[in-house]
């Protein structure tokens, strides 16, 4: 999406959004990943909420995991 974005193709798409979810990365002189995490102005970002019929806000659940029965 980001890449699209950048290069201005039109799309439209549903994803998961990451309000901190871009960040710079380096190394440090031990070799460990170190995190710079980049502010993001949100009203910028080329991107809408999707609003249902009624103006309210659609939301989606997705379950990730299973439950697993303890008995």
């Amino acid at each position: 999406m980001k890449s699209a974005s950048d290069l201005a193709i039109p799309l439209v798409a549903i994803g998961l959004f990451y309000a901190q979810g871009y960040f710079r990365q380096r190394l440090d002189d031990k070799g460990w990943q170190c995190e710079e995490y980049l502010q993001t102005d949100v009203s910028a970002l080329p991107m809408e909420p999707a609003i249902g019929k009624h103006g309210e806000p659609v939301t989606i659940q997705i379950d990730t995991r299973r439950q697993l029965d303890s008995g």
